[in-house]
């Protein structure tokens, strides 16, 4: 990822979703796979819908510190992924298979073969790669495709009720790899003249469907003394939080829940430091 490379579109790959869920399942059986049903928990705050999911598979995902070797490319799960959670090659430079801590059934990781930072942006490999499999799981079940950039990660950008820095815009039909590329980087661009992403470093979350792409700045990960480690990724951006523990969840009640989203991102308005 980070370098833009000329390429042509990349068809569907082939991938059979219910195989892919019964090979998920075996995995779970075996213990080698972990997740558990989770219930969904609407709070209806008074500015923004959430949604909580307490998810015990979690637990045991490890949480890496900024200076983590495995950053750096020494080391890492994805560079020898495992071939039994393998589903497909999608392209000279990708790889998709199940995430090993999963909260849905089945749930996937997209990644590169090769190592890459998660600091670097997309470039249009990545695009092509997503909706190429977005498209060949699509008529299963609807997809999206979120990324978090960095170790914290006709635009609108006022959506009601949404306290802090977003940038959305809705996908033209039957896109290609290069329209997608270009649509995002009118959201970096659109991020940066508002002095999102660049005032607190590079960190960013990206979320897609085939019908809109989404950019949200960052400024924090999680809180150092918020307890239970709470944080969000870019679902959780979203407002679809997953959360390990009840004690995690309880956090977010501590914390304020739009206040720390408003915290992890980038408030509207003044930017604090």
């Amino acid at each position: 990822m980070g370098k833009l490379r000329v390429m042509s579109d990349i068809p569907s790959p082939e991938i059979s979703a219910d195989s892919a869920l019964a090979r998920f399942d075996d995995l779970v059986e075996q213990g080698r796979l972990l997740y558990g049903p989770s219930t969904s928990e609407i709070i209806n705050g008074e500015d923004i819908k959430l949604e909580f999911r307490i998810c015990k598979s979690l637990q045991k995902k490890p949480i890496l510190p900024p200076d983590a070797e495995a950053r750096k490319g020494l080391g890492g799960p994805f560079l020898n992924p495992d071939p039994d959670f393998v589903i497909a090659y999608v392209n000279p430079h990708h790889v998709l298979e199940l995430n090993m801590y999963s909260v849905y059934r089945p749930q996937y990781v997209l990644h590169t073969k090769h190592f890459a930072p998660q600091t670097d942006d997309l470039d249009i490999t990545d695009f092509a790669a997503a909706w190429a499999v977005m498209g060949s799981l699509e008529h299963k079940e609807p997809q999206m495709m979120i990324y978090n950039c960095g170790v914290n990660s006709d635009i609108a950008s006022n959506i009601a009720g949404v306290p802090y820095q977003h940038f959305v815009l809705r996908l033209p039909d039957d896109p290609k790899p290069d329209d997608l590329y270009k649509e995002y980087q009118r959201l970096l661009m659109e991020s940066v003249k508002n002095k999102g992403a660049t005032s607190f470093g590079l960190d960013y979350n990206v979320a897609m469907t085939k019908e809109w792409l989404c950019l949200i700045p960052r400024r924090h990960g999680r809180k150092n003394n918020a307890g239970a480690n709470a944080g969000a990724n870019t679902a959780g951006m979203l407002g679809i939080i997953w959360v390990a523990s009840q004690e995690e969840r309880d956090t977010w009640d501590e914390l304020g829940m739009t206040r720390y989203l408003t915290y992890l991102g980038v408030p509207l308005g003044t930017i604090e430091p």
